[in-house]
């Protein structure tokens, strides 16, 4: 039996996206959230995880999941 399982990177710098890239190696996993205070970080990171929700607020995050 196989399951999906999303992940939520939190803090998307050079380690951050190294997971990114590995996650995305992986079966039946996919980066669903995104959250870092650095926009310029966070925006290298989401073109790597394009179908992730974009956070800016980390309680926001972990609110919604």
């Amino acid at each position: 039996m196989s399951s999906h399982v999303n992940y939520a990177i939190i803090g998307s710098g050079m380690m951050g996206r190294e997971h990114i890239q590995n996650i995305s190696l992986l079966g039946d996993t996919q980066v669903a959230a995104l959250f870092e205070p650095d926009r310029e970080q966070l925006s290298l990171s989401a073109s790597l995880a394009p179908h992730a929700t974009i956070y800016h607020d980390l309680s926001d995050l972990i609110k919604d999941s």
